[in-house]
């Protein structure tokens, strides 16, 4: 919902469902995608690299289907390697696949830091957030992480000393500067979102 709400996006479609494939296939129909930003890699991507239009361009910067591989072994690549039938679609269709490492742009960083804020504090850019409570659960963050059980960016807060974990959703990061000040205060004030 938030993808579409929130995010301008026109479709939404949920990995783990069933009917993935199916979905994909049919939204693809009316149009073809042209772009695909792959964070994902194994199956999904396989599935919607066969839906890409002539041209298309994949940009690949990571891929958590392979987060799990041993990355020091002598025959490891980088992106995972596509099956024959889909580097065969790839090559017909005269599709472009780029790797992205956001290490080979550091010089770029604070540039690039300063145009991102400049679109989250006019609303060009929204950035859902999930927080769990203490450093304890960070473990419990990540694996949800992983799993796809939050909204956006996980971030753990460390200054709590609740035992128990605690998900909750908030904007305040995708806020400008002074309202995620004024968040702050009113939570320090009162222990609650303001």
């Amino acid at each position: 919902e938030w993808t579409i709400n929130q995010g301008a996006a026109d479709i939404a479609l949920c990995y783990r469902d069933e009917d993935f494939v199916q979905q994909l296939n049919e939204h693809c129909k009316a149009h073809l995608p042209e772009l695909y930003f792959d964070n994902v890699g194994g199956h999904v991507s396989e599935a919607v690299i066969r839906e890409l239009a002539p041209r298309a361009r994949i940009v690949v910067c990571g891929q958590i289907s392979s987060y799990d591989q041993d990355t020091t072994r002598d025959d490891y690549e980088y992106p995972d390697p596509l099956p024959a039938d889909v580097a065969e679609i790839v090559k017909a269709r005269d599709i472009s696949r780029e790797r992205f490492f956001v290490g080979w742009y550091t010089k770029q960083h604070g540039e690039a830091l300063r145009n991102m804020q400049a679109m989250v504090d006019s609303g060009k850019l929204k950035v859902p957030v999930s927080w769990v409570d203490g450093l304890a659960f960070a473990p419990t963050a990540f694996i949800a992480l992983m799993r796809g059980g939050h909204s956006g960016k996980a971030l753990v807060k460390c200054l709590t000393t609740d035992s128990t974990p605690s998900w909750s959703s908030s904007a305040a990061e995708s806020d400008p500067p002074s309202k995620r000040q004024k968040v702050s205060e009113a939570e320090s004030a009162t222990g609650e979102p303001e």
